[in-house]
């Protein structure tokens, strides 16, 4: 997927050798002994998890450069496992959507005006909540609070505030601790899990907020899928809640795609590369509040995609988990903030579950009844190139055929109209059919029908450049003599008939030429002779039933 080749895959896996689950890979240890995922948060405090990046705040030990994966999107643009995940990220977070770290935010900014926070601490020594604020209970003596800072999830920077207080930081579980600039104290805690943060003070404090960036995996996050989901909130011991609350925040940027999976591979694009899709800049955001007796509790997301167009996942912005006083309020929302709802032009349309992709054989395909049409096209004259590469004399009719290595060449323009096209999703097949009664009688030739980029005149001359991509091939075998009786070789066309039947591409008409390719014709300067006497037409096969979607 990266570009490695089939026989660099196979000496990479013979090189290597995996026993059990590693807890480290080249140098790099994953997680510090006793560690864990739990997420342990006291009143006041907040885990907000961002698919976003902080420049330079990464953590990668003895390493100058950002972790990230050196293919950029190649890994994923055409997996329909991982891509449709990561594509709402192409261009905003990172560069192209490489993938790389994000990151979020751990917060302590209690309410001064409750002490319900006091019981978040890890020590406190002579303090008292009186009037808004922090205060010495003796004023004689100073006051301090300590602080646990605990995330599973790295930490790379931090900061903090708390008027008139001196900081000290600890990151051996409170044995020793360090005298810290609260501004930033980033050096502390850096590629740490955990740390705690004493604040002393003798005056009165009225405001405290520490903010820890932490660093993490955008892809393991608990992301929405496109359609009806269902979150689930848990607490280890939600009786340690007690009258404190829990606030549970989703926000996201809803998305759709004007093309379905089809149509992409019918275009070239890849599926995974935001072709054809946008994401609104208009944050959706949904909030719950628990009690400890609310949980476990269940909610449901809708993810809606507009009537006429297809599903894409969400472009995650936040998840966030805060715990509240029981009066407190939860942190702001996003600006710009709109409720999740399905309008009744909406769907709630989804994809299959990744996470089920490849465990099982793909269903089988059920045949579908189709109704054939012949589109009429008309032979109109033969066009030709001199070998000094200039636009050559025109034809009624002539054999068809090109010269290996050399501009000198022949070719057919075929005319018509291809109106009152049925949707590209009802047709099953198109065919070019061409009737030849000729070819080489040494070798094989292969023929290819090619887009015209401009309209033609009858029986004037057309310029080579204006031929456009080749749309398709078919291998006309050898053949002793001419015959009478045309025989009906095929081209299929299905791609560019759909193109054309959704407006992406302008039919001006259809050249037929040889195409030398010496490991088909070896080398010989191969012919076809088209005839005039037998139509030449689009076979278009259409589903009866309807039901393409």
């Amino acid at each position: 997927v990266c570009g490695d080749s089939a026989p660099g895959v196979i000496k990479g896996t013979q090189g290597r050798r995996r026993s059990g689950s590693p807890t480290g890979w080249a140098g790099i240890k994953h997680a510090e002994d006793g560690y864990n995922t739990d997420v342990n948060l006291g009143p006041g405090m907040a885990l907000e998890l961002s698919w976003n990046t902080v420049k330079d705040a990464w953590y990668w030990k003895g390493q100058k450069k950002e972790p990230y994966h050196t293919c950029s999107d190649k890994e994923f643009r055409n997996c329909p496992v991982t891509g449709p995940i990561l594509e709402p990220y192409i261009g905003v977070y990172g560069g192209r959507g490489r993938r790389s770290y994000a990151n979020g935010r751990l917060i302590f900014a209690p309410d001064l005006s409750s002490d319900a926070f006091l019981s978040s601490l890890s020590a406190k020594d002579n303090v008292k909540v009186a009037g808004g604020a922090l205060a010495p209970a003796d004023a004689s003596r100073p006051a301090s609070i300590t602080v646990p800072l605990q995330s599973p999830y790295v930490m790379v920077k931090a900061q903090g505030q708390a008027d008139g207080a001196t900081a000290e930081i600890s990151v051996d579980g409170g044995k020793t601790f360090k005298a810290a600039d609260l501004n930033d104290f980033s050096k502390a805690v850096n590629g740490k899990y955990a740390a705690q943060v004493k604040l002393t003070f003798s005056k009165p404090v009225k405001s405290v907020k520490l903010e820890v960036i932490v660093q993490h995996n955008r892809t393991s996050l608990p992301y929405l899928s496109p359609g009806a989901n269902k979150v689930t909130v848990s607490a280890g011991d939600a009786k340690k809640l007690g009258d404190n609350k829990l606030v549970v925040t989703y926000a996201y940027s809803l998305g759709s795609r004007r093309y379905s999976y089809e149509q992409l591979a019918e275009g070239d694009y890849e599926v995974a590369k935001a072709h054809k899709a946008s994401w609104s800049t208009t944050p959706t955001v949904v909030q719950k509040i628990f009690t400890a007796k609310d949980l476990p509790a269940t909610f449901d997301v809708p993810v809606p995609t507009p009537k006429g167009k297809y599903p894409v996942y969400p472009r995650m912005l936040l998840m966030r988990r805060e715990v509240i006083a029981a009066n407190g309020k939860p942190m702001p929302l996003p600006d710009g903030a709109i409720a999740p709802k399905v309008g009744p032009n909406d769907e709630l349309k989804s994809l299959p579950n990744p996470f089920l992709m490849g465990i099982a054989k793909p269903p089988k395909k059920t045949p579908r009844p189709t109704v054939t049409t012949k589109l009429p096209l008309q032979v109109s004259h033969v066009v030709s190139r001199t070998n000094e590469g200039k636009v050559g004399p025109t034809y009624e009719n002539f054999h068809i055929k090109t010269r290996p290595k050399k501009p000198e060449a022949w070719v057919m323009l075929v005319g018509g109209e291809l109106k009152g096209l049925p949707a590209s999703r009802d047709i099953a097949e198109a065919q070019l059919c061409i009737p030849i009664v000729n070819s080489h009688p040494k070798a094989t030739t292969q023929v290819a029908a090619v887009m015209l980029k401009k309209p033609f005149e009858k029986m004037k001359p057309y310029d080579f450049k204006d031929f456009g991509g080749t749309i398709g091939t078919v291998l006309v075998p050898k053949q002793p003599a001419p015959v009478e009786k045309a025989k009906y070789y095929k081209i299929d066309v299905t791609r560019t008939v759909k193109q054309i039947a959704r407006g992406e591409l302008k039919f001006n008409g259809l050249a037929i030429r040889t195409v030398p390719n010496r490991s088909i014709d070896d080398g010989w300067t191969v012919r076809i002779d088209v005839t005039r006497k037998e139509p030449i037409f689009i076979e278009l096969s259409v589903y009866a039933d309807k039901k393409a979607k």
